[in-house]
């Protein structure tokens, strides 16, 4: 095989929703396969974090650009044609380039970030080719490409000309999208979000929050990045500096959410009490 204009990189803890979801849906889209490779890791033992996983894939990922996806995300019609149109409307200077994001301009009227692309949450059980299945939610923001904060980790791609690893300080299986966005734009490249048409079957992920590291490493994530980026919306959180200079820190929940914790506080105060 020649080398390939795509690398789909998937860290696999259950191969019968990768099967499923990213495989069926890839070889049932219309794309050319001979020109994409299926890279998924083998995480049955539990053996990677999300950013060591990707850093593996990473070495052996033939193609310069890489999609790099959870699991369970299924690809809907005209996917691929969107991920070209993207990367040619970008130029060579993107970094990397996600599903969601919020933007890094305001909003003329909100005075706030807008949330830019379209995310299907599948409906629980309802896995691979069924794009008639009814949603859960669909987060719809602006779909054309813009310059973003940071990206969601579902379903994002990689420029792997920059030669940037994801920080396995990051110990786990949440913010590694916004920290390796992070690492993108101190280098000097664009970080973007666009209409990437997919579906993420979030039925086994509800409950992460609860079950593994997730907020300690939000405060690691803030730690390392708050001074060189102050201001930021993350598709999940947001953080700022107020005008006496205190950190301040928020979770800003999507809607179908379970969790309720919502906080505006001081930086030490926020770490002290989010320690579960």
């Amino acid at each position: 095989m020649a080398k390939p204009i795509y690398s789909i990189l998937t860290c696999v803890s259950n191969y019968n929703i990768y099967n499923d979801c990213v495989v069926n849906s890839f070889y049932n889209s219309d794309m050319n396969k001979d020109i994409c490779e299926l890279i998924p890791i083998d995480n049955r033992m539990s053996i990677y974090t999300a950013p060591q996983a990707i850093n593996y894939g990473l070495t052996i990922a033939k193609s310069d650009t890489v999609i790099c996806c959870h699991q369970d995300v299924s690809f809907l019609p005209g996917f691929f044609d969107e991920v070209e149109k993207s990367i040619i409307e970008a130029g060579e200077n993107w970094g990397i380039i996600g599903s969601a994001g919020r933007s890094i301009e305001l909003d003329s009227t909100t005075k706030k970030p807008k949330f830019i692309g379209v995310v299907h949450n599948g409906h629980p059980g309802k896995f691979g080719l069924d794009f008639d299945l009814v949603l859960k939610k669909c987060w719809h923001g602006e779909a054309q490409l813009t310059e973003v904060h940071t990206v969601d980790e579902c379903l994002f791609l990689i420029n792997k000309r920059h030669n940037i690893a994801f920080n396995e300080a990051i110990n786990g299986f949440h913010f590694y999208g916004a920290d390796y966005a992070f690492s993108m734009r101190l280098a000097g490249h664009k970080v973007y979000a666009a209409y990437l048409p997919s579906i993420h079957h979030g039925a086994y992920s509800s409950s992460l929050k609860t079950k593994d590291n997730y907020w300690p490493l939000f405060r690691k994530l803030l730690d390392m990045w708050f001074t060189t980026f102050p201001e930021c919306y993350g598709t999940h959180f947001h953080w700022t500096a107020s005008e006496s200079g205190k950190d301040i820190a928020s979770y800003i929940p999507f809607e179908s959410d379970n969790e309720s914790f919502k906080a505006s506080t001081t930086h030490t105060e926020f770490r002290e009490r989010r320690n579960d």
